[in-house]
């Protein structure tokens, strides 16, 4: 914890996934030598990873891959992925132009939602 940025310290207390995405360069430091959450997927999750990557490729879509990719991820069920420019407009080039992923299990979290053990298909 002593390592971390002031507000990583911060986002520890409220919200610690979000240190995986920190912008601050000892945070990036730090990060590099921690575990990374694809290293726990379950087997499904896995095999459903690579399907889309081997779709990705089919498709001759260029893409990068991101340990420390965080989009509100106490919701996401599966992948979850940002759209980014990549044009050679510099200030440009770290705008998320799309973003999102799937999350099956939020409809059934909603306050008063009858649908709590069931997965709703979601995806956006």
């Amino acid at each position: 914890m002593s390592r971390l940025s002031d507000l990583s310290k911060i986002r520890l207390q409220n919200n610690p996934l979000r240190i995986l995405d920190s912008k601050e360069k000892q945070d990036i430091e730090l990060l590099n030598d921690c575990p990374k959450l694809i290293d726990y997927l379950t087997a499904s999750s896995k095999a459903s990873y690579e399907k889309i990557k081997r779709s990705l490729d089919a498709l001759k879509i260029n893409y990068v891959e991101n340990p420390n990719l965080v989009r509100g991820l106490d919701y996401y069920t599966e992948l979850c992925f940002e759209i980014k420019y990549t044009g050679e407009d510099e200030e440009k080039t770290k705008d998320t132009l799309l973003g999102g992923g799937r999350y099956d299990l939020l409809i059934g979290q909603l306050k008063g939602s009858k649908l709590t053990k069931d997965q709703v298909p979601a995806i956006g």
